[in-house]
């Protein structure tokens, strides 16, 4: 019978980076501080509709904890430099109530 040799696994980080993977690149730009994941999300879904690349970073993105208030419910939207101007005019106009949806 052939000898089976077994190589030890490659060591484990102790303490990985926590870096999010973020389709944009590491050069992102904070347009908004939204509280709670749900309300992140259809900020998101605006931006993305109106052709804007996006991403969610914080605390409250994944309701880890199923909070809504404070630090733990932060959600930061990033965008690449160059859509900021964009991404900010898009938002003030919804804050202003621009959108509607068609009955």
């Amino acid at each position: 019978m052939d000898e089976l040799t077994v190589e030890p696994p490659a060591p484990a980080l102790v303490n990985p980076p926590m870096r999010p993977v973020l389709p944009l690149g590491p050069e992102l730009v904070e347009v908004r501080r939204i509280w709670g994941g749900a309300q992140a999300d259809l900020v998101k879904s605006l931006l993305e509709a109106h052709g804007i690349a996006c991403a969610l970073m914080g605390e409250g993105k994944d309701g880890a904890y199923n909070l809504t208030v404070g630090a733990l419910a932060e959600v930061r939207l990033m965008v690449a430099p160059k859509d900021v101007g964009a991404a900010e005019s898009i938002l003030l106009a919804a804050d202003r109530g621009e959108f509607t949806l068609d009955e």
